[in-house]
């Protein structure tokens, strides 16, 4: 008996195929249909007798569903290789001079005068090309003991994050990362 299928729902009897391609002989053995329609349910697929249907407009859905969740991870981990002001100011009280060597959402590398030690505290002050001041509390991350250091930072404030996120949005589509 032949099926009939809705429109843009696709038909294929290779699903199987595919799905067990790059397996060894025994694993294949130890895989059937059976374990498809456990592996193969949810949107994009409709299981019709004896086979599997495709359902197009279903997939498409699925790239756009993730996009939000890719483009803030993208934006998170984005490292801006940029050099930008830093005043640094530890603990004890020192106020340095630093330079950026790149800058992420909350992080950013640096060039040191001195050597930094791991895990002390630090309050800085980033100045964007924008003119717009970045301020947080960060934590020293590493420090190679020859001028460069990692800070793990965060805003001291929403508006500020929110500043710094555009700004590194801007750079990050500019250099079509």
């Amino acid at each position: 008996m032949q099926r009939s299928w809705p429109k843009g729902i696709k038909v294929t009897t290779s699903l199987f195929q595919g799905f067990s391609h790059g397996l060894g002989r025994s694993q294949r053995a130890s895989i059937g249909p059976e374990h498809l329609k456990t592996s193969m349910r949810g949107p994009g697929f409709v299981q019709g007798p004896n086979l599997w249907a495709i359902d197009e407009a279903a997939l498409k859905q699925i790239p756009s569903a993730a996009d939000g969740l890719m483009n803030s991870k993208r934006r998170r981990y984005f490292r801006c290789p940029v050099k930008l002001p830093v005043s640094l100011r530890t603990t004890s009280g020192d106020h340095l001079k630093c330079t950026s060597i790149n800058v992420s959402s909350n992080g950013l590398a640096l060039n040191t005068p001195t050597a930094q030690e791991l895990g002390a505290e630090v309050h800085l002050v980033v100045e964007l090309p924008t003119g717009d001041p970045i301020a947080g509390k960060g934590v020293v991350i590493w420090d190679d003991k020859h001028g460069k250091a990692g800070i793990h930072f965060q805003c001291n404030s929403p508006e500020m994050q929110s500043r710094l996120d555009s700004w590194l949005e801007d750079q990050s589509a500019k250099s079509g990362i």
